[in-house]
């Protein structure tokens, strides 16, 4: 009897609503959170200092984004390079 009381004690502690797996599942979990929260701090960071170039006009970033954008220097002259036919 005593030795089921300790065995059904250790089950509850264990596994019960916030036993010992509950905490174990919870710490894991905010693992992965603050590990997410890192990566996204760095984004923003990055963010932020390219959204501070754009105002301040820093050229480096002016020209990345224009760039991205399909735009071109005045004088550049733009060649499209197609692939050949594939033939049938």
């Amino acid at each position: 009897m005593i030795v089921a009381l300790v065995v059904g004690a250790a089950l509850i502690f264990m596994f019960g609503g916030d036993g010992l797996w509950h905490s174990l599942v919870l710490r894991r979990r905010v693992a992965e959170l603050e590990t997410s929260v890192d990566s996204l701090s760095r984004t923003d960071e990055l963010m932020k200092q390219q959204i501070d170039g754009l105002k301040h006009g820093d050229p480096q970033v002016l020209e990345e984004e224009a760039r991205s954008h399909g735009m071109i220097k005045s004088g550049e002259k733009v060649y499209v390079v197609r692939p050949k036919p594939k033939k049938e």
